[in-house]
């Protein structure tokens, strides 16, 4: 934590083993119980697998889907062993609870399995990694202050002391840690996901390893997201809110929570919970998601007495005076906003009075996840999961795709054309001036989960994405254009897979000469970790059809996702959905 508010290391890690917990940690019986009364409730009805994003993205397996997981949960605590893999693979969107009609909900179930491993040799390696850096460094990639307060620099925000009475902002690291989830990223589609893990598990002894990511870190994706945060506290005080910022703000513990950790999760609240109390901050302004659900629905959870008032930026904002920007964009909501009890609209309610707002086909409580936080753990799924989203989003034609959520854009922005909500408010409220669509994207962190979505030069002097990217899943490679892997034995593509090629591709394997020209994952040909070229396929482009594979020894590819023109815009002829104008239903 931050100065005189650090965790007892020590003490977390000899609770790592500790069955006997406190608050709201419970005994291994415990655990093993709830997930035998998940399985013996599952009606195998399947609603649920209907909406869970993950099962396509695994080439439909059964047991990377809730029910299945489930299942498998429920062989747990019979005491069959089992591979963990199917529970890191949960994205915790949740969409599946709302369709389950027994209630289930999948993504407790997974995050009781996790806690099994937590700790254990059989524990994910990457989320060891990350959870042991978050012990050792107080941070799940090891970020220092300067890297996690330097987008305060000039601002003036006044430090908190106790008794000001200002409500104190807590960025919760996510916006920060973007760039060097992306440069982790890069490391991965170089070296191929096995050395990955093998460094991982260095990591898990030598937290500090992971900092190597630092250079690969884009400056100007850190000046982006650095942005983005300066446009959150310009919001605010152009609403009229006085706030405080310690630039020794420390990490709050989200993926301490969601990887299992438990015991040291209870720890680490506490910690959190003495350094603000410290701090006399009876009220937090939070700017992400993730952190909003943590510190306001977990933490009470854990930390008895709590007591403190959890608000999002956009609560804070309705008299903002907003000007229409006379745009359209299409907004995705994230998950942990829109899959709620009580879905928290503020933010879509604010970009309905800037510009007009479409929603994509699968929003509200059965909205599609962008594919987060999986980005690491499974870079795989997290990139076909983030196509599937990115296609629905360009069906509706919107001048621009913003979300609220910086996982959410780092998955989504494959083109340039995903900006945070704070940059439309931003310039709505006439704090700046919006950039049009991909101006400037070589600044914009354009993702490399999967796909290396490098820039090539067309038709003058715009910068467009790639047409063809590379799609890295379970450490092979895919064919160079934003297709899925999916097993010779899955079933057809869903109907809003595109029936053509990128323009100007010679056949489904292989791009142009012009389409190959820029590879680097930031946005800069010529630079960057550089994609493999895939292998010169002898089949002719007439010869191939969407859904039509050829095979290579047991697995095949088939194409099961959009695909886009040249300048990233979606072809006519797939059927998505009309846009919508209004808010989505339940």
């Amino acid at each position: 934590m931050a100065r005189g508010h650090e965790v007892d290391k020590g003490d977390i890690r000899s609770e790592r083993h500790n069955e006997q917990g406190e608050g709201a940690l419970s005994s291994g019986s415990d655990v093993l119980g709830r997930l035998a009364s998940a399985a013996s409730r599952c009606a195998l009805c399947g609603f649920c697998q209907a909406l869970c994003p993950t099962i396509e993205a695994t080439g439909h397996r059964e047991s990377h889907g809730p029910r299945g997981r489930v299942l498998i949960a429920g062989a747990l605590a019979r005491g069959e062993a089992s591979s963990p893999d199917p529970f890191y693979t949960c994205l915790g969107c949740r969409a599946c609870y709302y369709a389950c009609p027994a209630g289930i909900d999948a993504w407790e179930v997974s995050r009781d399995a996790r806690r099994l491993w937590a700790g254990t040799p059989r524990e994910d390696p990457l989320a060891s990694a990350i959870s042991s850096a978050i012990l050792e460094l107080e941070d799940p990639l090891g970020l220092t202050r300067g890297d996690v307060s330097g987008w305060a620099e000039g601002l003036g925000i006044p430090r908190p002391s106790p008794g000001d009475g200002l409500p104190l902002l807590i960025t919760g690291h996510m916006y920060q840690i973007m760039p060097y989830v992306v440069g982790l990223s890069g490391i991965r589609d170089r070296l191929g996901e096995g050395p990955l893990r093998a460094l991982a598990r260095v990591a898990s002894r030598a937290p500090r390893i992971l900092r190597l990511a630092r250079p690969f870190a884009d400056g100007r994706s850190v000046a982006l997201y650095r942005g983005y945060l300066r446009n959150i506290a310009s919001l605010l005080r152009a609403a009229g809110v006085e706030f405080a910022y310690d630039p020794l703000e420390p990490y709050p513990g989200t993926l301490l929570y969601e990887l299992g950790h438990d015991a040291e999760f209870a720890r680490y609240a506490r910690a959190f919970a003495d350094y603000l109390r410290g701090l006399g901050a009876s009220r937090v302004i939070t700017v992400d998601p993730h952190t909003r659900d943590l510190l306001a629905e977990v933490y009470p959870r854990y930390v008895e007495g709590f007591g403190v008032e959890v608000l999002h930026y956009a609560d804070l904002l309705g008299g903002l005076e907003l000007r229409d920007l006379g745009i359209s964009v299409a907004y995705h909501e994230p998950c942990h906003f829109a899959v709620r009890d009580e879905p928290l609209a503020a933010v879509g309610s604010l970009l309905g009075r800037a510009a007009e707002v479409r929603y994509a086909r699968r929003s509200g409580r059965r909205n599609l996840c962008c594919g987060g936080p999986a980005e690491l753990l499974r870079g795989g799924v997290a990139a076909a999961v983030s196509w599937r989203r990115f296609a629905e989003l360009k069906e509706l034609g919107a001048d621009l795709i913003v979300t609220a959520c910086p996982i959410c854009h780092v998955n989504l922005n494959k083109d340039g054309s995903v900006v945070d909500a704070s940059e439309v408010l931003a310039a709505a409220a006439g704090l700046k001036r919006l950039r049009r669509p991909l101006e400037g994207a070589r600044g914009t962190a354009i993702n490399s989960f999967g796909p290396a979505a490098g820039l090539h030069r067309s038709r003058g002097n715009a910068e467009l994405p790639d047409p063809a990217p590379q799609l890295g899943h379970g450490g092979r490679r895919l064919p160079h254009y934003p297709a899925v892997e999916v097993l010779a034995r899955s079933p057809p593509g869903p109907s809003w897979a595109s029936s053509t090629l990128p323009r100007g591709s010679s056949s489904p394997r292989r791009p142009t000469r012009a389409a190959r020209g820029g590879t680097g994952t930031t946005g800069s040909p010529g630079r960057g970790i550089r994609a493999s070229p895939p292998r010169r396929s002898r089949r002719p482009a007439s010869s191939w059809m969407p859904g039509r594979c050829w095979t290579s020894s047991s697995a095949c590819w088939t194409l099961n996702h959009a695909l886009f023109s040249v300048d990233g815009s979606p072809r006519r002829g797939s059927s998505g959905g009309s846009p919508v104008s209004r808010a989505p239903g339940p």
